[in-house]
């Protein structure tokens, strides 16, 4: 179930900070018809991948504040007549409060024609995201209309037993998915809604003719639980008929375990002892074994073969050390060479918008940046590059971000001594703290952001230091997010990018040097990276 809710949810990003969106829904009545055409066209392109993909989507409402409308099938299906914007599920889209993903409940699809007899008038569950303009402002939102019939088929395929039920409960205990669709709309038994406390549990209750077992859990949609009510007696029902057996079975496996046990321990405890006996006389620091004849053919092999397994264990386990560095390394080297996809998405695709309004020579600049990009991350050498080529690295990556937010943010380097240029660094670790501040300091929405990097000499070597004026990091989450880059048994997450780079580094140069990160909410948040100086590889 969270699994298709996740799923649902994907669309809905898409579309809220899709650009053709945004300028529809904020001001699509002011356009030109050759900007409503490209729009629109961009639009159906994003419809056409939903439809076929998501099977619990009835349909997608994108309504702006200005009185635009549009779903999956451009319009043929909706009443352009219709009030969107007055209708209460609406509202709840467009209030202060309501910023990310909300549940709107269920309402009817009166605004559909009614030649749709699918969807016209009957129930549906909605799921909704605001949509911004990129002053932060609210001009519409993007409605997913849920399928209850799939939902029900899809919850229903996990019933347990025979009479057991499952069912969907939305944020007020309002029963909003459920086989029998009399019982939709309806709100649930306030006394059991009083126990279902946390995110999951369970707890039995006492109905006119039998006890039945409640289980719940929270689902990806907040304040959404899904019930599974379960009589006792059917439960109870399948350990009856098997009680007896078992406990005759259990008995009797006491009674052979007993007798087998002292069988063989009378037979084996004596000659097990004196092969014990055998290995106590060696010395710690020897492996060899000096071997004796015993009762049986097993423990001469046993004492036989001890020397020549412990030498092999030995190997074994140099030779994992080894493999496992090796593994760690060629890990690293991967995950250093790559290029967010997604990214390289953005950058064709801003690419493709200066070519389409003329834009000559910022279309030469993306490209050649874009290009020192790739030549520089797939280039095969040495793992220590030059600080200056990595700030090169950084420059042509910031220049590509600002042009994509439209200059939203801005970029400064420090260097109080030019000589620091020249010093060695690992390759591509800067590039992943950068990429943070911006994911998760400034957000989709750059505004008046910087970004400060400096470099500078201390005692232990090269501090570098890159600065933003982000939102920074709660406490809690500033500890976690330190306890997680220092646990060193922690696999290395390509989407964990300062665990990654603080382990490149103390692979490489020891523990003594790595990042720190310290951070004020709603001030900043600064990544310290501590490596040493370094004018040759071969000094490491």
């Amino acid at each position: 179930m969270n699994f298709n809710l996740d799923e649902i949810k994907r669309p809905l990003v898409q579309l809220v900070t899709n650009a053709s969106v945004i300028e529809s829904v904020k001001s699509y009545e002011s356009m030109n018809i050759e900007e409503r055409i490209n729009n629109d066209r961009n639009i159906m392109e994003i419809n056409s991948g939903i439809s076929s993909f998501q099977t619990l989507i009835s349909d997608i409402l994108l309504i702006g504040r200005t009185g635009y409308i549009n779903n999956l099938d451009g319009r043929k299906s909706l009443r352009w007549d219709y009030p969107f914007t007055e209708q209460p599920w609406f509202l709840a889209t467009q209030q202060k409060d309501n910023e990310g993903f909300m549940a709107l409940g269920l309402h009817k699809q009166d605004y559909y024609l009614d030649n749709y007899i699918s969807r016209y008038n009957q129930y549906t569950l909605s799921i909704a995201m605001p949509v911004f303009d990129y002053q932060k402002q609210k001009v519409g939102a993007v409605i997913c209309d849920l399928d209850l019939k799939k939902v029900a088929g899809l919850i229903n395929l996990s019933a347990y037993e025979k009479n057991g039920q499952i069912f969907l409960l939305d944020q007020n205990g309002t029963i909003i998915v459920d086989r029998d669709t009399s019982l939709i709309g309806q709100h649930y038994e306030t006394d059991k809604l009083a126990k279902m406390k946390g995110d999951s549990g369970s707890f039995v209750v006492q109905t006119s003719t039998d006890s039945v077992l409640l289980i719940y859990h929270s689902t990806a949609i907040k304040g959404w639980k899904l019930v599974s009510a379960i009589p006792m007696s059917e439960i109870k029902g399948h350990s009856l008929s098997l009680k007896t057996k078992i406990a005759g079975i259990i008995y009797l496996c006491l009674v052979l375990n007993i007798v087998i046990s002292m069988i063989v321990t009378f037979r084996l405890s004596r000659p097990v002892k004196k092969l014990l006996t055998t290995l106590d006389q060696t010395a710690n620091t020897s492996l060899k074994v000096i071997p004796k004849n015993y009762v049986y053919k097993e423990l001469n092999q046993i004492g036989d073969k001890f020397v020549e397994l412990m030498g092999r264990i030995q190997n074994l386990v140099e030779q994992n050390y080894i493999s496992q560095l090796a593994w760690k390394e060629s890990e690293l080297r991967a995950l250093q060479s790559q290029i967010n996809p997604h990214f390289l998405f953005n950058t064709l695709q801003l690419l493709q918008t200066e070519i389409v309004y003329g834009n000559t020579n910022e279309s030469n600049d993306i490209i050649l940046s874009l290009s020192n990009l790739l030549r520089y991350s797939t280039r095969v050498g040495s793992e220590l590059v030059e600080l200056q080529s990595e700030i090169n690295y950084l420059k042509d990556y910031l220049f590509i971000l600002t042009k994509k937010f439209n200059g939203n943010f801005t970029y400064e380097f420090e260097f109080p001594d030019e000589s620091l240029r020249h010093f060695k660094i690992i390759k591509l670790i800067l590039q992943p703290i950068v990429e943070n501040c911006i994911k998760h300091g400034f957000g989709d929405y750059p505004a008046r952001n910087t970004i400060h990097i400096s470099v500078k000499s201390v005692p232990k070597g090269l501090l570098i230091y890159i600065e933003d004026n982000g939102k920074g990091i709660e406490k809690a989450e500033l500890l976690r997010l330190r306890e997680l880059i220092n646990n060193r048994a922690a696999k290395v997450n390509d989407r964990v990018g300062l665990q990654n780079v603080h382990q490149r580094i103390q692979l490489k140069f020891g523990c003594e040097y790595g990042l720190y990160i310290c951070s004020l909410k709603g001030r900043f948040t600064r990544v310290y990276a501590l490596i040493p100086r370094i004018e040759r590889e071969e000094t490491v």
